[in-house]
């Protein structure tokens, strides 16, 4: 279940500084990238035709002044330019990543602010893009950026837009164990079950060892039953996870969490949480098991099953013998 975080470009903070590792270049460099900027923007529908001052479109020098976090400098660029630049500047790009995503996932509010309110750029832009599907919400979110997140909200933002790989905000949260942004998402409507190809965001902060993210979630009523295609429910995830992502210690406190609040220690899926942890030899967590599973269904027998497994398949296989009509066997 890897989940590498998405380097979406323009992570300048929010005091602004230079850009670093640039390096000097010729006036051939710069050409080349211009014509490359040209190209890049026709695709999109965006005709350039004064590349500005040092080779770069008026487009580009405000995307650099964005992703810098210079707020200064992108009024001045905003100031200089024609009317029709200034109407393409919600759809430019760099990257997939466009001017208020940047803003977003640097931190900067004021900036946020001024693209927004000034500007005319929608708090959801690009949830309807089939190939991102990422909104600023979503950039603050993945980054912790709470002031952020907090402002997109307030205007707005729909805190249960999904990508285009069916994450939501709350997921991205729930990976990094972002504890801040996963109440503040909470409390703005977000669904705390929302459904991804991984799971709900419990069964992803499962999968990361997120205790407190867990918690969070649990305490805002989380299924803790709910099954990922994946991995089966939040406590085989755990189990799933654990050496990958976690050590045994934080399995055994995060499969507590889920116990305590409802989990099923008896669910199948593929196999039951003993077998999970006892195959991969998490001694600890097997032992706990042992404990809940003895209280809950009686002795353990050598193949995992408890008696309450055992009559329950034997209860089955009756029944299908009965339908069979197969008296001597039922």
């Amino acid at each position: 279940m890897a989940r590498g975080r998405r380097n979406r470009g323009g992570g300048g903070g929010a005091g602004g500084g230079g850009r670093r590792g640039r390096g000097t270049v010729s006036t051939d460099d710069i050409q080349r990238v211009a014509e490359t900027v040209r190209e890049a923007a026709a695709r999109h529908g965006i005709q350039i035709t004064d590349m500005g001052t040092g080779g770069w479109s008026p487009q580009m020098q405000f995307l650099l002044a964005c992703e810098d976090g210079d707020i200064d400098r992108l009024k001045v660029v905003v100031d200089n330019m024609d009317e029709d630049d200034r109407e393409s500047l919600a759809s430019v790009r760099m990257g997939g990543s466009g001017p208020l995503h940047s803003a977003a996932s640097s931190g900067n509010v004021e900036m946020c602010k001024y693209l927004v309110e000034q500007l005319g750029f929608h708090v959801d832009s690009d949830a309807d893009n089939h190939d991102s599907g990422v909104t600023p919400l979503y950039c603050a979110a993945m980054e912790g950026k709470v002031v952020t997140a907090k402002y997109f909200l307030d205007k707005g933002a729909d805190p249960n837009n999904k990508d285009s790989k069916g994450l939501a905000p709350l997921h991205e949260a729930a990976a990094a164990g972002y504890d801040a942004i996963t109440r503040l998402l909470l409390s703005n409507g977000a669904d705390v079950d929302v459904s991804s190809p991984e799971g709900t965001p419990l069964v992803v902060a499962a999968a990361h060892g997120k205790f407190s993210v867990m918690k969070i979630l649990l305490e805002h009523h989380a299924d803790p039953n709910k099954v990922s295609w994946k991995f089966g429910t939040p406590l085989t995830t755990t189990l799933y996870a654990t050496s990958e992502r976690m050590d045994e210690p934080t399995c055994l406190k995060c499969m507590k969490l889920l116990v305590k609040a409802g989990a099923d220690v008896n669910c199948t899926i593929p196999e039951t949480p003993l077998v999970i942890a006892t195959s991969r030899g998490l001694t600890k967590c097997a032992e706990y098991l042992l404990e809940v599973c003895t209280k809950a269904n009686g002795p353990v027998n050598d193949d995992n099953t408890t008696d309450k497994d055992r009559k329950a398949r034997l209860k089955s296989s009756g029944a299908k013998a009965v339908e069979r009509k197969d008296y001597a066997t039922a």
